[in-house]
């Protein structure tokens, strides 16, 4: 129980900082497919002593990294012109850096579904 309240916890957390930010800028299905389905991918692909929740969320933290560098990839090879017009670079890092944000929030929803 105490478990859940402290998940309960950090999602207010969470929300109240997007609310506050703006919801909107916070949604990118690409990049939460890209990090959702690294993450099942992982958990099958580990066959450790770990559950399949845990190899889950361990998974969704490597490939929100790996979708962070393979955006920072796309922005610096780009030919959009991302570093000379800095109206356009701010998006897209914005949207990088979403995988992150999506890795490690899914890694903590993992931890509240876990068993132990």
């Amino acid at each position: 129980m105490i478990r859940y309240a402290g998940l309960i916890l950090c999602l207010i957390a969470l929300i109240g900082a997007i609310n506050i930010i703006g919801a909107d800028i916070f949604i990118d299905a690409l990049s939460f497919l890209l990090v959702a389905t690294g993450a099942v991918g992982y958990a099958l692909l580990r066959q450790d002593g770990k559950s399949a929740v845990n190899r889950f969320g361990d998974g969704a933290v490597y490939f929100g990294w790996l979708g962070t560098v393979i955006g920072l990839i796309a922005i610096a090879a780009s030919k959009d012109g991302y570093f000379t017009e800095p109206e356009k670079l701010g998006p897209a890092l914005a949207v990088t850096l979403l995988c992150i944000f999506y890795g490690y929030s899914l890694r903590l929803l993992s931890y509240a579904l876990e068993e132990r």
